[in-house]
C-alpha cells in the first residue's frame, strides 16, 4: 500500500530527529549543512563549533538572490590548505571500514588547517561562477554556483554542484564565523569546514553518513508515482492536528506540497515538492506514529503551518512528506543530522 511508504518516511525522519534531540539535549541553530527534511538542513553543527555557528534552513527563510555583474567567473579557491594533511584517508564504502564500524570503532579521517571562508568572498559570487574547493591529500574539487542566499541577519549562504556530477557543496559566512561542506556521495565522503574553540579553521574528512542520515529504502510493491504530479491538488486537506499545543519546539508535518529553494538541498536548485496524495485518514496515521515517537519530549508534532511559523528560530523544523524524490532518488526519506 502507498501508506507503507509514507509511514516509513515519517518513521525514518522521526528516528533521525530523535537521535538529534537525545544527543544535543536541546534545539539549537545548526550549521550550513542541513534542514527541510524531504521529508527540510544547511548546514550541520560541527564539533567544537558554537550552536549559533550558522542558521538552519528550516528555521530561517533564505532570500535567494542572483547577481548579474560584469565580471568574469571567479577561479579563486574558497579556502587554502595551510598545513600538512594528517591522518589516513577514509574509505567508507570499503569492507575494512565496515568491519571497524561493526567492532564499535570510530575511524578518524584526514584533517588539515585551512584559511577561513570569508563573507566578502561569498558576497562576490554569482550564479554560474566556478569555485575551486581544495580537499585533502592534494585532492581538489571544482564546483559551479547554483544559489547565493543573503539572509536578514547577515549570513550569506552559497551552494552548487561539483563538476562531473561528483556531488555538491555548501558555504556560509556572516563576517564572524563560517562553515562549509563538500559532499561526495559516490565515495561516501564529506569534507567539512569547522572552527575550533581556539579559533583555528580545519578541513575534516568524515563519512557522509555522519552528516546525512542513511536513506530509507522504499518498501516492496510500492505503487508507482506519476512522473510529474500536480503539487497544487492534494488528495485531501490535511487535518488540523497538534500533539502539544503549548510546547515551544515544533515539528511541522507538511503534506500539501512545497516549493523549496535552499542551499542545503538539491545543490541549491529549486525543488517543486508535490502534495502527498494521502487521504485524511492516512495523514492522521502518519501524524500519530510521529507523535508517539516524540511523546517523551516537550515537542509539538503538528500539521498546522501557523504553529511552525510562530515558533522561535532554532526550535522548529519542517518535514515535507512528498512523492517527489529529486533530493534522494530511490529513497523513501532523507534528513540531515544535527539539523534540529
Amino acid at each position: 500500500m502507498k501508506l507503507r511508504s509514507w509511514l516509513g518516511l515519517a518513521a525514518a525522519v522521526a528516528l533521525a530527529l530523535i537521535v538529534l534531540h537525545v544527543r544535543s539535549g536541546s534545539s539549537g541553530d545548526p550549521k550550513p549543512t542541513q534542514n527541510a527534511h524531504i521529508a527540510q538542513p544547511p548546514p550541520s553543527q560541527p564539533a567544537d563549533v558554537s550552536p549559533k555557528a550558522a542558521p538552519s534552513p528550516s528555521a530561517r527563510q533564505p532570500v535567494p538572490t542572483e547577481r548579474h555583474l560584469a565580471s568574469a567567473p571567479t577561479t579563486v579557491a574558497a579556502w587554502q590548505v595551510t598545513s600538512p594533511t594528517t591522518g589516513l584517508p577514509l574509505e567508507p564504502l570499503g569492507t575494512a571500514f565496515r568491519v571497524q564500524q561493526l567492532r564499535g570503532e570510530v575511524p578518524k579521517g584526514q584533517s588539515a588547517q585551512v584559511t577561513p571562508i570569508t563573507r566578502d568572498f561569498l558576497d562576490r559570487l554569482q550564479t554560474g561562477d566556478r569555485v575551486p574547493l581544495p580537499l585533502l591529500g592534494g585532492r581538489t574539487a571544482s564546483g559551479r554556483v547554483n544559489l547565493v542566499s543573503r539572509e536578514e541577519d547577515g549570513w550569506i549562504r552559497v551552494s552548487g554542484a561539483l563538476e562531473d556530477n561528483r556531488g555538491g557543496f555548501q558555504l556560509a559566512a556572516n563576517g564572524k564565523t563560517q562553515a562549509g561542506l563538500v559532499q561526495l556521495p559516490g565515495e561516501g565522503l564529506a569534507f567539512e569546514i569547522v572552527t575550533q574553540r581556539d579559533g583555528q579553521t580545519l578541513l575534516i574528512e568524515k563519512p557522509l553518513a555522519s552528516v546525512l542520515c542513511f536513506s530509507l529504502p522504499r518498501p516492496d510493491h510500492e505503487p508507482a508515482v506519476a512522473s510529474d504530479p500536480d503539487r497544487s491538488t492534494p488528495a485531501a486537506t490535511p487535518p488540523s492536528l497538534s500533539s502539544r499545543p503549548e510546547a515551544t519546539a515544533v515539528i511541522y508535518l507538511d503534506f500539501d506540497g512545497e516549493v523549496v529553494t535552499d542551499p542545503a538541498w538539491n545543490n541549491g536548485l529549486t525543488i517543486n515538492a508535490a502534495a502527498s496524495q494521502l487521504t485524511e485518514a492516512e495523514m492522521t496515521e502518519v501524524w500519530n506514529r510521529v507523535k508517539e515517537d516524540y511523546w517523551p519530549f516537550n515537542i509539538d508534532v503538528t500539521t498546522q503551518l501557523s504553529r511552525y511559523t510562530s515558533a522561535p528560530v532554532g526550535r522548529r523544523t519542517r518535514i515535507i512528506i512528498t512523492p517527489t524524490n529529486v533530493v534522494a532518488p530511490g529513497a523513501g526519506g532523507v534528513a540531515y543530522l544535527f539539523s534540529f
